[in-house]
């Protein structure tokens, strides 16, 4: 089943008072039913390509950040099952999410996404909440990572970029320094966990998920990611009057997968007044502003054509 098959089921059964405003919407993606068979036919000439790994790690095992943490792996997950197992993903949750096995994927997997709690002091800087201990600048000092296969690490975490809206990269420079990333995104704030996996949901889905050939450059996918989410934000705000649940639908169609959209509907799934939907924005808003990439453009993960890895090109870089 198709993304875009999968979110319209998640907001017709969960959120059925939407389906009057999406019914237009509904009957374009429907026809394009012949497109995607289209897609999988074109797949067929990756499916024997070397399966690229990309890790996820949460020292949470259930609640909010699992949860955003697995709407990701659902991206890769459906990636997998559309176009061939081209994925090789990596999950450490709970105690397994230890500061060692971060390390680990650093050397073994090409992109790492960390859903966590963050926090923030002046001596320390930006700290995460790991199994065991934490993520912090004096913690990655003693590491030797600048061989590894890691390119991109994304941390979903309050404050891993700073603290009321005030950057301070002290470790995202660390790792840039003692890791084989290039690139790091966070946050320079508290974050709204609605925000936090809108965000997640289209980065990834823009920088691994984009076409069937793979993802575009990071810089894109996290430009792109602002554009749509503020575009949104601008529609539902400029709307005098919106029901609640219209916006909500609306919000849910932004998720790159299955559990991502049903994860945002469980979320979501509360706000039913004009005053509750304005406080979410406020703090949608406020996320979106926290946003922050740090380091120097990273390709998308994507597979050439013809077999055997060459002669292939990457996903054009549009602006969404």
């Amino acid at each position: 089943m198709k993304n875009t098959e999968r979110k319209l089921l998640v907001v017709y059964v969960i959120l059925p008072l939407v389906i009057l405003s999406f019914s237009l919407g509904a009957l374009m993606l429907f026809s394009d039913s012949n497109s995607n068979s289209l897609d999988l036919k074109l797949s067929r000439a990756f499916s024997t390509l070397t399966a690229k790994p990309v890790s996820l790690m949460s020292p949470d095992t259930s609640g909010d950040l699992f949860n955003e943490m697995n709407s990701v792996r659902d991206i890769f997950t459906e990636f997998n099952e559309d176009y061939g197992s081209r994925l090789s993903i990596n999950v450490a949750t709970g105690s397994s999410a230890t500061l060692t096995r971060m390390q680990t994927y650093i050397s073994t997997t090409e992109r790492m996404h960390l859903a966590a709690h963050g926090t923030w002091n002046s001596a320390e800087g930006p700290k995460i909440a790991m199994y065991g201990g934490y993520l912090t600048t004096q913690a990655v000092v003693p590491w030797s990572l600048t061989n590894g296969m890691c390119k991109f690490i994304y941390l979903s975490a309050c404050n891993a970029m700073g603290h009321d809206g005030i950057l301070d990269t002290r470790l995202v420079d660390r790792l840039l320094i003692k890791t084989s990333a290039q690139a790091v995104i966070g946050f320079k704030d508290a974050v709204n966990i609605v925000a936090a996996t809108l965000l997640s949901q289209s980065f990834w889905g823009f920088h691994v998920a984009y076409t069937y050939i793979g993802g575009i450059s990071s810089d894109t996918s996290f430009t792109n990611s602002i554009n749509r989410i503020q575009n949104k934000i601008n529609l539902i705000n400029s709307i005098a009057g919106i029901a609640a649940a219209v916006a909500v639908g609306w919000l849910v169609e932004l998720a790159s997968s299955g559990i991502g959209s049903a994860f945002l509907a469980a979320l979501l799934a509360e706000i039913i007044s004009g005053p509750m939907l304005a406080l979410l924005m406020g703090q949608v808003q406020d996320t979106l502003n926290s946003w922050e990439l740090i380091g120097t453009n990273v390709p998308g993960l994507y597979w050439p054509s013809g077999g055997g890895g060459g002669g292939g090109k990457p996903p054009v870089n549009v602006i969404d």
